[in-house]
């Protein structure tokens, strides 16, 4: 969801990373949180949701004895995690591009940013 909230936000762009850096991560703060929330969860990190659903799947394929199922989740797994991050880092972190350099960034509207903070947590 909080990808879908960063695409329509920048969807003035020609591209969804056309306009990159810092300044998005002052310029839509609630969005920022929400993805880096939602990336934390993806990657696996305690306490969001995603470490203790990653650790039933894995302990669950292990405590079955199928040690091709845990290889293939724990590396899908991981490239989740590698995407996830790319894409925070993508977006929010990287200097900006001279295809949007004067693009002007705004918020979400409550109706959306309030159950996207929800889902996020």
């Amino acid at each position: 969801m909080s990808a879908n909230l960063t695409q329509t936000e920048f969807a003035v762009l020609r591209q969804t990373i056309a306009w990159r850096g810092t300044a998005r991560m002052i310029l839509v703060p609630i969005t920022f949180i929400a993805f880096l929330f939602s990336t934390l969860a993806l990657a696996g990190i305690p306490p969001f949701v995603g470490f203790w659903s990653k650790d039933l799947i894995l302990t669950a394929s292990l405590d079955a004895g199928n040690l091709l199922l845990y290889a293939l989740i724990l590396i899908v797994a991981v490239m989740t995690s590698f995407y996830s991050f790319r894409a925070l880092f993508r977006v929010f972190v990287c200097g900006p591009s001279p295809e949007g350099a004067n693009v002007e960034a705004h918020e979400s509207p409550p109706i959306m940013t309030i159950p996207l903070l929800i889902l996020s947590i």
